[in-house]
């Protein structure tokens, strides 16, 4: 079959599957062992409870779990392109993407769980390059450029149940919705399971070349976060690693994450 290609100045439209999304698994409790605590569900090392450093943790044992279930290959959980409608009670006026909200700093306040739950939500988001067969070769952070001709997607995990849509912005700053193409469908991805867009195995995007100005986005957000005055108001803070880019947000009871951040699509810069 031929490979669906996806240029970053046309991307291909493809059917939306609508589809369901329970409501997120209840929030975990405070515990701790030692140095370790559950962080979004999950035990991990607690004696820095910077929510950057906390999340990084997270997403190392989160994918090495993942990777040990599939027997150490790469597994496509369940995540699927679905109509926003069904969130918001028929409505079609809302949209999911926003202006980024991101920026390079140090979180000012703690990591802490209680009765009301976590006091952050994050994402690790990667640029996942790929072979001529569609397998990943490796991940990198998202401001580390592409080679030109480079065959990628983007990989999400996060620590909440999300609908997440990619866009675009093109040479003369018009931003348009790049994946799914479809204005009113997002993608429903799970916590805890890394999703990588497009999503079908023969889908991707291509770098052709660095344009000035062009970007790549994302938008990533709790659903519940669609319904007005329920979404976090904060900035998401974000870190760079050689893996990938962590971003984190700050919540409270009712408030529910939006993370959003744009790609400059330019030449790849070496690593240091």
């Amino acid at each position: 079959m031929r490979p669906y290609l996806f240029l970053l100045s046309a991307l291909l439209l493809l059917p939306g599957v609508v589809s369901a999304q329970s409501e997120p698994p209840p929030l975990p409790s405070l515990a701790k062992e030692a140095e370790s605590m559950i962080v979004w569900g999950m035990v991990v090392d607690g004696s820095d409870r910077d929510p950057l450093s906390l999340l990084s943790a997270w997403s190392k044992h989160r994918t090495g779990l993942e990777k040990a279930a599939a027997g150490g290959k790469e597994k496509s959980p369940d995540a699927a392109i679905v109509g926003l409608a069904g969130f918001l009670g028929g409505r079609t006026d809302v949209t999911v993407a926003i202006a980024p909200n991101a920026r390079m700093d140090t979180p000012p306040l703690l990591y802490h769980v209680n009765g009301k739950g976590e006091n952050y939500q994050g994402v690790s988001v990667a640029v996942a390059a790929l072979d001529g067969k569609g397998a990943p070769l490796g991940y990198r952070p998202l401001g580390a450029g592409f080679d030109l001709g480079e065959r990628f997607k983007l990989r999400f995990l996060s620590t909440f149940d999300a609908v997440v849509v990619l866009g675009h912005v093109d040479a003369s700053g018009k931003d348009n919705q790049a994946y799914p193409p479809k204005p009113g469908e997002a993608v429903s991805i799970p916590a805890g399971k890394a999703v990588q867009l497009p999503l079908g195995d023969k889908e991707f995007f291509k770098f052709t070349g660095a344009v000035a100005g062009e970007k790549l986005t994302f938008t990533l957000r709790d659903p519940r976060s669609l319904d007005a005055g329920r979404a976090a108001a904060g900035r998401a803070y974000r870190r760079d690693k050689a893996s990938g880019s962590d971003f984190v947000q700050a919540v409270a009871p009712e408030r529910f994450p939006v993370i959003s951040e744009s790609i400059p699509l330019g030449p790849r810069i070496p690593a240091p």
